[in-house]
């Protein structure tokens, strides 16, 4: 999360949601400890990746679960329009495969992906000659991408034949404690039920999966706080409970507050006053704060990305 300060153009409050979130991180590890294989679930925007990047992988990194002194190895990945080869790179990145030639390797397990639900399991056997100081993490974020660009697929037939691949390996390789690595999908709520298509992988993500509370409202004042730290600005108590009626108690538009608070500093930058109160609030409009983020969003992406973008939602359009 970033906030522009008013006065400077500074990034103030990076981390904001995680100062509301550090009991979800610990409940969120604590799953480690009985399975490789992760759900992590909730809403568009509230903050899962976040929570990953900034409490769950530095947790990891300090030693949890440190069985026999091990330490650990994350890596983020997406399916993306290119599931098994993006996997593939994930593999690489985690130093799983030998490193001599990494674009044939990556290739080769792409290939073994595709013809048999053991390629990755294969491909990350540990050699017994040589024992592993590392636990690896891959984290796939945006798991929805698997269901999503089905629709924007060449082949729908192909597309479902390279999902079924990607899953089947996950689940599979995530079944060898004497392989030391994990894996942690995301996944939007609303994709769950999608999940009931592979029975397999369903059951073993259910049995180990969390899903994103949320906030409460102390946890939520501790957010907004976090990220007007930087500011020296702080909102009164009505100015408050406003605010969490409009943005936390919906995981949804949890990821606006960035963008709502950074209007009412600029409405606020002349202002000698530190406190905000709601009658200030209510002067700040929030109903074009979709429309702006899902601009900023469309100017980040590439051209390739833009234009899948534009397909997306032409699909939308026509339904």
């Amino acid at each position: 999360m970033e906030i522009l300060n008013s006065q400077n153009d500074t990034l103030i409050g990076d981390t904001g949601f995680l100062a509301g979130r550090q009991r979800q991180v610990f409940d969120l590890l604590s799953l480690f400890q009985t399975s490789q294989l992760i759900g992590f679930f909730g809403e568009n925007g509230s903050g899962k990746t976040t929570l990953i990047k900034k409490g769950l992988i530095p947790e990891l990194e300090k030693g949890f679960l440190g069985i026999a002194g091990k330490k650990w190895k994350t890596v983020t990945i997406r399916p993306g329009i290119t599931p098994l080869e993006n996997l593939s790179a994930g593999v690489a990145k985690l130093g799983l495969t030998s490193g001599k030639q990494k674009l044939e390797e990556e290739v080769f397990l792409t290939e073994s992906m595709r013809l048999s639900n053991e390629g990755l399991k294969n491909a990350c056997l540990p050699n017994p000659n040589q024992k592993s100081e590392f636990n690896s993490l891959l984290v796939i974020d945006n798991f929805e991408d698997l269901f999503q660009y089905r629709e924007v697929a060449a082949n729908a037939s192909d597309w479902d034949d390279t999902v079924k691949s990607f899953i089947q390996n996950i689940t599979k390789c995530a079944s060898y404690s004497s392989i030391p690595v994990y894996f942690l999908v995301v996944l939007r709520t609303q994709y769950m039920s999608r999940l009931f298509e592979f029975r397999h992988f369903y059951e073993k993500v259910s049995s180990s999966q969390y899903n994103l509370p949320q906030f409460r409202k102390s946890e939520f004042s501790e957010v907004v706080k976090t990220l007007l730290s930087s500011s020296k600005k702080k909102i009164q108590k009505d100015g408050m409970d406003f605010l969490y009626n409009q943005f936390g108690k919906d995981q949804k538009n949890l990821t606006l507050i960035g963008l709502y608070l950074r209007e009412v500093l600029a409405s606020t930058a002349d202002s000698s006053k530190d406190e905000i109160g709601l009658e200030t609030l209510l002067q700040i409009p929030s109903d074009t704060l979709y429309a702006r983020k899902l601009e900023d969003f469309f100017d980040s992406c590439d051209e390739p990305q833009k234009i899948l973008v534009e397909k997306l939602f032409k699909q939308i359009k026509i339904k």
